[in-house]
């Protein structure tokens, strides 16, 4: 009966990683996915520093979607380079509900700067029901070829 029940753990555990590897763009970063720069759905609109020496990135995302669908990378230098691996949107404390218009929803999410240089942030959105992937990378609309980021120099 241990046995049975330990496979039975297993298959449940796979199945679960299979459906966040699905489901969740933060695990479903592949070769396979193309993104696609478009700033009418995922935006980083405006960035500033701040007198206290932090950054904020205002990010512009479908109205009414949750923040799940929506994956960040932070950039550490100007090159592009990402700090460490893409996060989920929705889990950043740091982050804040600013407005919506008639098609999006702003936020503004304050960093601190990673070294003397300064931040950047990349944003990566899917649709994984349409096949539909978009990113902004501060690169032209319709560019298949990730960008370097909005970065903002210390």
């Amino acid at each position: 009966m241990t046995k049975r029940l330990s496979k039975s753990l297993a298959v449940l555990f796979l199945s679960m990683v299979m459906v966040f590897e699905a489901v969740i763009p933060a695990f479903a970063e592949s070769s396979s996915i193309t993104y696609v720069e478009d700033h009418s759905v995922v935006d980083c609109v405006h960035r500033y520093k701040n007198n206290d020496g932090t950054f904020t990135f205002t990010i512009k995302l479908p109205k009414g979607r949750n923040l799940i669908y929506t994956s960040l990378a932070i950039t550490k230098n100007s090159d592009g380079d990402v700090l460490y691996s893409t996060t989920i949107l929705g889990n950043q404390t740091n982050m804040t509900y600013l407005y919506s218009d008639d098609t999006s929803d702003y936020y503004n999410l304050v960093l601190s700067k990673y070294s003397d240089e300064g931040i950047g942030i990349k944003l990566y959105h899917s649709y994984f029901d349409q096949d539909k992937h978009y990113m902004a990378t501060d690169t032209a609309n319709g560019s298949t070829t990730e960008g370097r980021g909005y970065w903002l120099s210390a």
